[in-house]
């Protein structure tokens, strides 16, 4: 297993673990200080650098909060789409934005916008309740895919 790999798998089984404690109601008393989103932040990143997995501890961070649903869908859409721009822009830096990557990038954008029509679809007819209990179920396939991945 390779150093990556073994991140991934750590990480991966951090958030199915918190994903499964979340389902079963736990709940963070989150008070807003700026120490735990530094802390968020920190984790977030390094996820981030060392596996791809960055928004996977956030995301279990805002379930744990008391935020609505809406305010954790506004949360993690704009926390993508600053990662994307962040990313995108290092990776052209560093010359890794090619051609192919464009072309792919392209190829992906309409079934990318038909994803987000059905997600918001799906969003404005489910309950509070139902829009955790999905997202809960997405970060743990995700990690469970992670996993799998590094494993194999």
């Amino acid at each position: 297993m390779a150093p990556a790999d073994a991140i991934r798998v750590a990480i991966s089984l951090a958030v199915l673990s918190a994903c499964l404690l979340l389902w079963r109601g736990l709940a963070l008393t989150w008070r807003g200080d700026g120490r735990t989103v530094i802390g968020v932040g920190l984790v977030s990143g390094l996820a981030n650098g060392a596996a791809s997995l960055g928004g996977l501890p956030v995301a279990v961070f805002l379930l744990a909060t008391a935020f609505s649903a809406a305010a954790i869908r506004a949360s993690l859409n704009l926390y993508f789409l600053v990662l994307d721009i962040y990313g995108t822009a290092a990776l052209g830096l560093g010359g890794l934005v090619t051609e192919v990557t464009l072309t792919r990038s392209a190829l992906l954008a309409l079934p990318v916008a038909v994803g987000i029509g059905l997600g918001h679809a799906g969003f404005q007819v489910a309950s509070p309740a139902t829009f955790r209990r999905v997202l809960l179920v997405l970060l743990a396939s995700l990690s469970l895919a992670g996993l799998i991945r590094s494993i194999l």
